[in-house]
């Protein structure tokens, strides 16, 4: 008996010296430190939890579910779940550049107001897409928006699913209240970006608040970080994640992502749009935005300055089409090129187009840049090339914010632009351009083209 205490004792001994496991036992109270504690008895093979028979005495079981009537869930013996609804999910999935109202390449975000205040889950391409800055999404809960990491590309396979419309109440819980916090953009200089959420409390008190940043090029300064308004200082240029996440008294807490687009003192903000009918080679510095025009809707956002482009909608009144088929109204090849980038802009920009047949103009705008700011003045250029050995004159013809119709040669040009300056967005943050047939035909030609579009901040309106 003696040996036998002993050999226990010494594989005890044992046992902690080699794992570093500190095993204590006490009258009430087994205690296991960097270790595993292993119960076994008759329910062992049970796949379940670990449950009081009684008297201290336990036993492996499952856990059981059962519906009370056709609107409540119970545990036995334990909570009651209600529920109202049945309608749990929705799901989208498209093709990127393909079919009617779906996302072309180059667009940074989708949004579906099926997934509002959804749990959403997203696949790309079959790979599940994590909450991410360089290679994921983020959401926005609120709105039922998706930022997509890096931009879609043609023929990306996007899968979404959404668990929604079950409104479930849980017998003597604290209602979780919904926490927005919008995505923002500063220019430094900047002494301290202020930031105040939108909380809807749903009659929940909140009893205290944690700001925290995620990612970013720097670590950055957050004063007052546990109360509702904060401000963060210390940033420098590219984009910031942050998190708000709020508790209740009851300990329920809820939180929300957002991001912060810091631009430099020296960089004004420019976006150089290029024009075709399929996907160009991509151009350093340059946003392609393409597709059949007509019977279209396209919008696109550049991932740098997030500002979008619009082609005013799908029907006739936008966009009339030479001829039939896909390139009616866009081109990738008969842009007039210098054979070495010489020219005005790349020589890639300058080969494709797009452009209006006949149509008049009647007040309509059918280009639409979005997302600027109206309180900022801007520099316009545009660029209209078309190769020559075509019949008539051919010319780009627009109007900037319903301003006077402005003509410009497109054969063989590949040196001129037009530029115009001091052009101020609507309220709104648009500027809106209007591309159609010039009012004098017999002159100019039925056609309208644009190869290359360039807005850009000006100089006096840069901190």
């Amino acid at each position: 008996m003696c040996k036998s205490l002993f050999g226990i004792l010494f594989l005890l001994l044992s046992f902690t010296a080699f794992s570093q496991t500190n095993l204590q036992v006490k009258k009430d109270t087994i205690t296991v430190q960097k270790g595993e504690l292993v119960i076994e008895n008759k329910t062992s093979d049970t796949l379940g939890y670990l449950y009081n028979t009684g008297n201290g005495r336990t036993a492996f079981k499952r856990l059981q579910l059962v519906n009370l009537g056709d609107t409540a869930l119970a545990i036995v013996g334990q909570d009651t779940i209600t529920y109202k609804s049945a309608s749990i999910g929705k799901s989208v999935q498209f093709k990127v550049g393909e079919g009617t109202g779906t996302p072309v390449a180059g667009d940074t975000s989708y949004t579906n107001n099926g997934f509002r205040l959804g749990n959403v889950k997203v696949w790309r391409n079959g790979l599940f897409q994590y909450r991410d800055l360089n290679d994921g999404v983020m959401m926005d809960s609120l709105s039922g928006k998706i930022r997509f990491y890096p931009a879609l590309a043609q023929g990306d396979r996007v899968y979404i699913e959404s668990l929604y419309g079950v409104s479930l109440s849980f017998q003597l819980s604290e209602p979780i209240p919904v926490v927005t916090v919008r995505d923002t953009a500063i220019t430094l200089p900047n002494s301290g970006l202020v930031l105040t959420p939108g909380i809807d409390t749903h009659g929940a008190t909140i009893n205290s608040y944690q700001w925290m940043q995620l990612s970013g090029p720097s670590s950055s300064t957050i004063t007052n970080a546990t109360t509702a308004t904060c401000t963060i200082t210390g940033l420098v240029s590219g984009t910031y994640a942050y998190r708000l996440t709020v508790t209740t008294t009851g300990g329920k807490q809820a939180s929300d992502d957002f991001t912060v687009q810091v631009n430099t003192a020296a960089e004004a903000m420019v976006l150089r749009v290029n024009f075709s009918n399929t996907p160009a080679p991509a151009v350093p510095g340059w946003f392609n935005v393409y597709g059949p025009v007509n019977g279209n809707h396209i919008t696109a956002t550049d991932p740098v300055t997030g500002w979008t482009v619009d082609n005013g909608g799908a029907g006739p009144e936008y966009w009339t089409g030479f001829g039939t088929g896909t390139n009616a109204n866009s081109n990738d090849t008969d842009g007039a090129v210098t054979g070495d980038n010489s020219g005005i802009v790349p020589d890639i920009v300058l080969q494709s187009f797009w452009f209006n047949y006949s149509k008049k103009y009647d007040s309509l705008s059918n280009l639409i840049i979005s997302g600027l700011d109206a309180q900022k003045s801007y520099k316009v250029k545009l660029v209209a090339s078309r190769k020559s050995g075509v019949t008539g004159p051919r010319y780009g013809v627009w109007r900037i914010n319903g301003g006077q119709e402005l003509l410009q040669s497109a054969i063989d040009n590949v040196t001129q632009q037009m530029v115009v300056g001091n052009v101020i967005p609507d309220a709104e943050g648009k500027i809106k351009i209007a591309m159609y047939s010039p009012v004098d035909s017999a002159t100019y030609g039925d056609f309208s083209y644009l190869n290359a579009l360039i807005i850009e901040q000006e100089a006096a309106d840069v901190p």
